[in-house]
């Protein structure tokens, strides 16, 4: 009958051999060197391992007796020979930074622990070995006998400590009512939580126990959603130099008004900031200077656009629920070609236009934090290629990505997705303009 005991606190490895206090474990790929076990090193050796673990783990406490099912019959032998082993392969279930104490009934001489960053062994007795669970795994134990012989192989499955799991998760998130159960080695967490914090704190806090054995099963029992309203702006570099006039002076070009907050055409102007007086700040500065009054973003759009300063491109309304992902295209999608297997050509599509994916997640206090991620891609022929007779378009492409964290009804402007274009108009006479030398004199660009 196999007893167990349990004691915290993690031992280093020693040497497995009781030949004399010269015999170690060998190192991996050694032949395993089975030296006869006598009495005398046995007491010497007791002695000294239940100090060792006294002063590690503080003592030995027995413990309900191990669970264990009876395996599969299995034939095998050391590495180097020996017998073949035709017994019932054990079970034994160890927790991280925990021990048990596996009785083997008979003298053995060596043990091998297969996977030593999984669990570690140390020899107590002639007939029982100490195993150490040090990370979330499972191995095999094999004892060996006189004569290089196979006496005990024991699969081993190092489980984490699910008890002192459940204890930090109170301590935590004491208003959680979260369940942890362990399933084939791992950790699921299970329940309802309040918000989406809570669900990534929980599951932080269990990734420390097993950082690749978590699943994550709970939800928010009233799901947050959140609406983003967008607007997309594109606006000419001399906007700010439109808005940019002299103080209380008078302009036809749109005005903003301090006092009212509103913007208006050939009324008195006052601007706050010396830069913006000027028209030498940024346009983006401009907007972000307006945005700290509390303006209404569409009350400035129409404003710029009243005076061809700004165009929309576009102004979608998004949706999406806390901590998943919302995304927005509006433009289209071009064929390119794309080399395949047996020298075959496939046409694949790539996206351009006005793109948007923003991730919000609803904090305390009434604080979102928002993943944003805006996008304005167009064709530019400049920049294409031509391969076996075809032409592939290139993209100009301005994207930026940011995280912010907002209240309820704020506002967030982004600015400097800077585009240049050279533009050329011409006017002609029709056919004289075209001819050639002589038709420079009858058009102008």
């Amino acid at each position: 009958m196999w007893q167990t005991f349990a004691c915290r606190g993690v031992l280093r490895r020693v040497g497995l051999g009781f030949a004399g206090a010269g015999n170690s474990r060998p190192e991996s790929g050694a032949p395993v060197q089975a030296m006869p076990f006598h009495k005398f090193h046995a007491r010497r050796f007791i002695a000294a391992s239940l100090l060792a673990l006294i002063a590690v783990g503080g003592c030995l406490l027995p413990v309900h007796e191990l669970a264990h099912a009876e395996g599969r019959q299995v034939e095998a032998g050391p590495s180097g020979g020996g017998r073949s082993f035709n017994g019932v392969v054990k079970r034994l279930s160890v927790m991280v930074k925990k021990s048990q104490v596996v009785e083997i009934g008979r003298s053995y001489t060596t043990a091998l622990i297969a996977e030593a960053e999984v669990a570690d062994v140390v020899p107590l007795s002639d007939r029982s070995i100490y195993v150490v669970g040090k990370k979330v795994g499972s191995t095999r134990l094999t004892v060996v006998g006189e004569n290089q012989s196979i006496v005990r192989i024991v699969e081993v499955d190092v489980m984490p400590d699910i008890d002192d799991l459940r204890a930090k998760l109170r301590t935590n998130l004491p208003d959680a009512d979260i369940r942890v159960d362990s399933i084939n080695g791992g950790i699921m967490l299970s329940g309802a939580v309040r918000d989406a914090p809570t669900v990534e704190r929980a599951v932080a806090i269990a990734k420390r126990y097993a950082p690749d054995a978590v699943t994550n099963a709970l939800t928010v029992a009233s799901p947050q959603q959140v609406m983003l309203e967008v607007r997309f702006v594109e606006a000419s570099r001399s906007a700010s130099r439109e808005l940019g006039i002299g103080t209380r002076g008078r302009s036809s070009s749109v005005a903003w008004d301090t006092d009212r907050q509103v913007f208006d055409r050939g009324q008195d102007l006052a601007l706050s900031t010396a830069d913006l007086l000027s028209g030498t700040a940024p346009f983006g500065t401009m907007i972000a200077r307006i945005l700290e009054g509390g303006t209404n973003v569409d009350v400035m759009i129409r404003a710029l656009e009243t005076r061809s300063l700004a165009r929309r491109l576009a102004e979608p309304n998004l949706v999406t629920t806390s901590g998943d992902t919302a995304s927005f295209l509006a433009g289209g999608e071009f064929p390119f070609p794309v080399s395949a297997a047996d020298n075959r050509i496939t046409i694949e599509f790539k996206q351009f236009g006005v793109a948007l994916a923003f991730t919000p997640t609803v904090l305390a206090d009434s604080l979102i934090n928002l993943k944003i991620a805006p996008e304005v891609s167009d064709i530019d022929d400049t920049n294409s290629v031509t391969v076996n007779n075809v032409r592939i378009p290139g993209l100009a492409v301005r994207r930026a990505n940011t995280t912010v964290e907002l209240r309820d009804g704020q506002s967030l402007a982004i600015a400097g997705l800077l585009q240049h274009r050279h533009n050329k108009n011409q006017e002609q006479l029709p056919w004289i303009g075209q001819v050639p030398v002589l038709g420079a004199l009858f058009r102008s660009a």
